[in-house]
């Protein structure tokens, strides 16, 4: 594997010249109370656990923390471990349960290969590996300290540690533990619940919006606007189900949001929408209750979709363009997800890739992200960063191998080798065309007159080139 570089050599993203732009809805579109999403999510999954997989009771009194809030957290469930892995497979750290593990000993219970084999799988395919689980959006990351917690139980408590080998004899114990875990997001996410106010999840939403979504600013809202005047085209590709995303758009935008973008496609089922072949995936008409109708024949602008494959899509785009060929359209996508939104497209598509990290905010002072104390995100911004700071104690840096008060200027303008970079930093490097904390950081230099410099080399200015070195200016027009 060659050190992270880029054939990529651009000095503009030129937002206001491309066809299509594209926005996922979650944590990227739709920004969320990241610390408040986090504890509603922790007590939803562990009062699941406690009434219907027999944890017990005092689960719900332990405290949720940021500490293992991190993007690319590995669950190896053989033995009840949690890896953060650099991107040549090589162990950063790890933890048994809730207690962290000498790395020395990770080092002998681990085999380089297999390991290399794993991350090898993650960076060039996006592939998963059935014994590991990476906690890797911000919904997920937000079970990996219940998990943590159930494998000290299980393993503090006999009599609950026989009950699940005996419920599952053919897994091993944290098999079973981790299946838990995700049967209880199974039971507070899916779609069905949503219509019927089951779960503990989607009635806390609804009940109080604003408790866990922030509005989109108006910042953002008039950038959309621009962009649509100036000739640009928007679309919404999300996994979100159409009435989930009506009623955090409803919320967040304002109910005329559906008139602000000119194609909208629902469960769209990434990284599936990429990599599979139109025939297992047509586009179908969904209402906007999410009733699905029948199939549609094309995804020409004005529809509401839902599944769906990007073939079709980027024939409507080519379609509503006049453009014949593929590489002729110029699209951008915004995404949070590592490999469902960001390596799906950048492995599939001509697209350009934007991802959207809030862990950018742990990096930079707030206020130049905000571009001024009068920004209406800079509380948002500030209270993440205070959030996320925990995890950054307990694994490291997500944009550096090193502690943040080890992260020098001078370090992050060359090229680095997959032993120095961690996985998920890897992904983000590889893949992404830009990095931002967040739409409204992009929308006021859009804005703006003589955009600032934006590099690796500048991470505190809030927006990053993550693989390209010696490129002069980015530039936002």
């Amino acid at each position: 594997m060659a050190a992270a570089s880029s054939d990529f050599d651009v000095e503009s993203l030129h937002l206001h010249q491309c066809d299509w732009i594209g926005f996922d809805l979650d944590h990227c579109l739709v920004r969320y109370n990241v610390p408040k999403l986090t504890q509603l999510i922790h007590t939803a999954v562990v009062r699941f656990l406690i009434d219907e997989r027999g944890y017990p009771q005092h689960l719900m009194g332990l405290e949720c923390t940021s500490a293992f809030f991190v993007k690319g957290l590995l669950f190896d469930s053989k033995h009840g471990n949690f890896l953060r892995l650099y991107a040549d497979g090589s162990i950063h750290s790890c933890s048994h349960g809730t207690h962290a593990m000498p790395l020395d000993d990770a080092k002998q219970l681990y085999a380089e290969d297999d390991l290399r084999r794993l991350a090898d799988n993650v960076i060039q395919h996006g592939r998963k590996d059935k014994r590991y689980f990476y906690f890797s959006t911000f919904f997920d990351m937000a079970g990996s300290l219940v998990a943590a917690m159930c494998v000290d139980e299980v393993e503090a408590t006999p009599a609950l540690a026989t009950a699940k080998r005996d419920s599952h004899p053919d897994q091993p114990l944290f098999k079973t533990v981790l299946s838990d875990v995700l049967s209880g997001f199974g039971f507070n996410f899916d779609a069905e619940q949503f219509a019927k106010d089951g779960g503990h999840y989607f009635p806390a939403l609804k009940a109080d919006p604003a408790r866990y979504v922030h509005p989109i600013s108006s910042v953002v809202k008039d950038w959309l606007a621009a962009l649509r005047h100036d000739g640009v085209k928007l679309f919404i590709l999300t996994n979100s189900h159409a009435d989930y995303t009506k009623l955090l758009m409803d919320f967040a935008f304002g109910e005329a949001w559906y008139d602000a973008f000119d194609s909208i496609v629902f469960k769209g089922e990434k990284p599936a929408f990429f990599t599979d072949s139109p025939e297992a995936r047509p586009f179908y008409h969904v209402t906007k209750e999410g009733i699905r109708g029948e199939v549609a024949t094309s995804a020409e602008p004005g529809l509401l979709l839902m599944n769906g494959n990007v073939h079709g899509l980027t024939e409507a785009f080519r379609h509503t363009t006049g453009l014949k060929q593929d590489a002729e359209l110029q699209v951008v996508y915004f995404g949070d997800h590592l490999l469902g939104d960001i390596l799906a497209t950048s492995t599939t598509t001509n697209w350009s890739t934007v991802a959207v990290l809030e862990e950018l905010l742990v990096h930079v002072d707030p206020l130049s992200v905000c571009l001024g104390d009068g920004c209406d995100v800079l509380a948002q911004d500030q209270a993440m960063a205070d959030f996320m700071t925990h995890a950054v104690e307990r694994w490291g840096s997500f944009l550096h191998y090193t502690s943040i008060e080890e992260l020098q200027p001078s370090e992050t303008n060359v090229a680095i080798e997959p032993s120095q970079a961690l996985l998920f930093n890897w992904l983000m490097r590889s893949h992404s065309t830009l990095v931002v904390p967040h739409l409204h950081a992009v929308a006021q230099r859009d804005h703006r007159q003589g955009i600032p410099r934006v590099s690796w080399t500048a991470p505190s200015q809030g927006l990053i080139l993550p693989g390209y070195v010696n490129i002069k200016t980015v530039t936002i027009t």
